[in-house]
């Protein structure tokens, strides 16, 4: 029996592997979704290769988008990082375990509510932050320079698509 895959509220299952309208776009083009994925994972490829030669080789990009990037000097809760980031609990957890584990963050009860758990950086972590974001800059620059003056329109574009998003879920 052929495995298919099925979405609500939509056609019948296709047979997986069919071709999808992601996959063509019209005159062949390369769908722009595909082209962003590809984009995204060069930078993924970059940053990693960069991050391995640092002094913080265990922050990974996922580290820094999810939990590192929405702290500062002041303790948060782990809700207000799920809030801020847009993953799910399990995902933020996932990444303080990690974290925690490598010595980038504390993780406390919030004395005003011991359900609930106080994430803060140590100094490791603030360092991270710092060469994280010292390599997100590296890459951006040398992409901005292959790029030359299409680089503000390449950001115009994507900042107007970002803005005028359909909202989740539609």
């Amino acid at each position: 029996m052929e495995a298919t895959t099925t979405t609500p509220n939509t056609a019948p299952p296709r047979p997986v592997g069919t071709p999808t309208t992601c996959d063509a776009a019209a005159d062949d083009q390369i769908p722009l979704v595909a082209m962003l994925g590809k984009a995204h994972d060069a930078f993924a490829a970059e940053f990693d290769e960069l991050i391995a030669h640092s002094d913080v080789p265990g922050v990974s990009l996922a580290h820094y988008r999810t939990v590192l990037r929405h702290l500062d000097d002041e303790p948060l809760r782990a809700s207000q990082i799920v809030g801020r980031c847009g993953v799910s609990k399990q995902a933020v957890s996932q990444q303080l375990t990690q974290l925690d584990a490598g010595g980038y963050i504390v993780l406390r009860p919030d004395p005003s509510d011991g359900r609930a758990r106080l994430v803060e950086l140590t100094d490791s972590g603030r360092r991270a932050r710092e060469v994280v974001r010292e390599c997100c800059v590296q890459i951006e620059q040398r992409w901005a320079a292959m790029l030359g003056a299409d680089d503000e329109a390449l950001r115009r574009a994507l900042t107007t698509i970002l803005e005028n998003r359909r909202p989740p879920g539609c």
